[in-house]
């Protein structure tokens, strides 16, 4: 989405301070980044590694859902 959203955070006075900002897409976002990355032939922040990583984290908390016991990794 496109729209502005204001985030409100109420200060040690009482007073409120809005910030205004547009919602981004975080996938959009690391493509891009990982785009940049590689045509500089330089190291995303995030690695294949650890993306493998984070789908045997997901999985296992998909496993230990379903059976509802502790999943080792």
């Amino acid at each position: 989405s496109s729209a502005a959203s204001d985030l409100y955070k109420r200060q040690k006075n009482g007073s409120h301070r809005v910030r205004t900002y547009r919602p981004r897409d975080m996938f959009l976002e690391q493509m891009r980044h990982v785009c940049r990355q590689f045509a500089r032939g330089a190291q995303p922040l995030v690695t294949a590694s650890d993306g493998i990583r984070a789908l045997e984290v997901a999985a296992a908390v998909l496993k230990s859902g379903r059976t509802r016991r502790t999943v080792r990794l």
